[in-house]
């Protein structure tokens, strides 16, 4: 677990544009079409910035698409180059990557850690999710490129029922395996009316799975933190970490994009200094459910994962909707065995809650 500081980690995505259709997206409401912002206007906040900044994670929508995000990260990378730089993509990066030598070179150059998306080891069904034929080879080009030039890579897969059958993530942990990656599962949020998340029992007998069976690099999210190990994780959302819309503006929460929770935008001078005065970063300070207030895992847990939490319930006064610890018939088998590899991703570790794995056995 990092340790936690005045600066930000910062997830950000500066275009709406995605050559991916994925029915489950979290963004799509925030990726509105809307003008992307300029090149200009992007490094003057980062200037501006710079010294509240940790890391940034370049996600929501896929930037490896815009010659200006590779302009951006160079800069970055040459002008400020104790920020870390991570970034999340469909697997585009790989593939364009390998059509132009000057992105390879800024990718090597500039890039910390890359997260690439894949949902299924079976290629037809990864491409049917994520909507485009060239999905699940893409992913693959990435993965190939991220081992060549030995820049620590993630997979991270949604945790939709299907994609948590034990066979499907065995089959993903060992694409891991094979390029020297590690994994990561993003539990669905509801964020789309239409997709439920998976059953409490499928996400807990499929962790159950995994921490049976693989190492743990960390596990962020505070409720499965609480449930499967003995270590303490903090739910970063507005304390140390916020998001960054491709329309400039600010939440304090990946997954909580609606207008409500917007609470600055980055063209407003030195705002990151002062973005935690904002009612949504006070808002979203952890309020103890009364339904936890007699359980043993609360100094741990503190009701779970804020953003499930709101996305499920409007308010963080509910327990988190996956807790299911006093149920006599829920058995967790399972504590967590932490790697001591080097080398480990740690840009997402406390940015948001999320679970990351080696692809080590244990």
């Amino acid at each position: 677990m990092k340790i936690f500081n005045n600066k930000w980690d910062i997830g950000w995505g500066i275009t709406s544009q995605c050559n991916m259709n994925c029915e489950f997206c979290y963004s799509k409401s925030a990726r509105n079409g809307e003008e992307d912002i300029t090149l200009k206007r992007l490094i003057k906040f980062i200037d501006n910035n710079n010294d509240k900044i940790a890391s940034i994670n370049f996600g929501t929508g896929e930037n490896s698409l815009l010659d200006d995000w590779f302009t951006l990260i160079a800069y970055i990378k040459q002008t400020y180059p104790t920020i870390s730089i991570a970034v999340t993509t469909n697997g585009f990066l790989g593939h364009i990557a390998n059509k132009k030598d000057r992105y390879k070179k800024i990718i090597k150059e500039c890039i910390n850690e890359i997260d690439v998306s894949l949902d299924f080891a079976n290629q037809l069904k990864h491409n049917n999710i994520r909507g485009n034929p060239n999905a699940f080879n893409w992913v693959l080009e990435t993965l190939k490129l991220a081992s060549d030039i030995s820049i620590t890579t993630t997979i991270v897969f949604i945790g939709l029922e299907e994609t948590l059958m034990f066979d499907n993530i065995h089959k993903l942990f060992k694409i891991a395996k094979d390029y020297g990656a590690f994994v990561r599962l993003n539990i669905y949020r509801p964020t789309n009316p239409n997709i439920k998340p998976p059953p409490i029992k499928i996400i807990y007998n499929a962790l159950d799975e995994i921490i049976s069976t693989y190492q743990v690099v960390s596990l962020a999210d505070p409720l499965f933190s609480a449930l499967f190990s003995d270590r303490t994780s903090i739910d970063a959302s507005g304390y140390n970490s916020l998001r960054i819309l491709p329309d400039g503006s600010i939440t304090p929460s990946t997954y909580l994009v609606q207008k409500e929770w917007k609470a600055g935008h980055i063209f407003e001078e030195n705002i990151l200094e002062k973005i935690r005065e904002r009612i949504q970063f006070i808002n979203i300070k952890n309020i103890i459910p009364v339904a936890c207030k007699d359980c043993n895992l609360l100094k741990r847990c503190k009701g779970g994962a804020k953003d499930r939490r709101i996305l499920t319930f409007g308010n963080l006064n509910e327990k988190d909707p996956l807790c299911d610890y006093h149920n006599k018939d829920l058995k967790i088998k399972s504590k967590a065995v932490y790697t001591e590899s080097t080398g480990t991703p740690h840009i997402h570790d406390g940015y948001l809650p999320t679970l990351i794995f080696s692809s080590n056995k244990i």
